[in-house]
């Protein structure tokens, strides 16, 4: 496939090294600089973008009018999640998202979910979450983060809302902490806790750097190849491992 590349920052380097190992090639590369056009956008046979928020809805248009698969991994669009559903009904076109490309990333959050409705059923214990990234993110707390927090939170039943960064005296255990780290080139830490007077469990995805990133969103333009709608990596991974959904 010709694959076009919006974004040409970190990401946008971890491409161009997991598409060599790959039968499919870069058609152009966008950035601020250069930006999307309908023109580029038509000689794309896919779209991958790691861009910025308020790009995504305009970028993503461009694509779909020309029936071009579109995958991000931008983050912190979610407001414009309605109109971006809206362009893919619109055209008949191909959308999918994940705040974490990483397929570790993905069955590390399945293991949350069955963590939380597991401790939850038992009673006693309490849940937190911390994540850790380089200094030079743009979001806090990731993604990443609130994907779980969100995850976990539907199968908490003492648990009615998510709190995000430290707090200042006592927190209420109606509340799931999410709290966040910048440190260093760390490329993403995140932690789970589950705790109870008698014994600590805890669960963590460590990414060594953006190759799992890089690889993961290459594999969803190949699973989102031929298909129309509007898709998350869940979407993905229920069709590759269905019995794990």
């Amino acid at each position: 496939m010709q694959i076009g590349i919006l974004g040409t920052g970190r990401m946008g380097t971890a491409l161009d090294d997991a598409m060599r190992h790959t039968d499919h090639s870069i058609v152009f590369r966008c950035n601020e600089q250069r930006p999307l056009t309908l023109e580029l956008a038509a000689r794309a046979d896919a779209i991958i973008d790691f861009t910025t928020a308020s790009a995504v809805a305009g970028n993503a248009e461009m694509a779909l009018q020309h029936k071009v698969p579109f995958v991000t991994g931008t983050t912190g669009w979610e407001n414009q999640r309605a109109t971006i559903r809206k362009l893919v009904q619109q055209y008949n076109g191909s959308f999918l998202h994940a705040a974490n490309f990483s397929i570790g990333v993905a069955l590390f959050r399945i293991m949350a979910l069955q963590a939380a409705r597991l401790f939850d059923s038992i009673g006693g214990y309490d849940f937190g979450i911390h994540e850790i990234h380089h200094t030079g993110k743009a979001d806090s707390p990731s993604g990443t983060a609130l994907l779980l927090g969100e995850t976990m939170l539907k199968n908490i039943s003492g648990k009615t809302k998510i709190d995000f960064g430290n707090t200042n005296g006592k927190i209420s255990s109606e509340v799931l902490q999410i709290t966040s780290q910048r440190t260093g080139a760390i490329p993403g830490t995140h932690r789970i806790f589950i705790t109870s007077p008698e014994d600590s469990i805890e669960l963590a995805h460590i990414a060594h750097g953006r190759s799992a990133f890089a690889a993961g969103s290459i594999r969803a333009v190949e699973w989102l190849s031929g298909r129309t709608g509007f898709f998350t990596l869940d979407d993905m991974l229920a069709d590759i491992l269905p019995s794990i959904h």
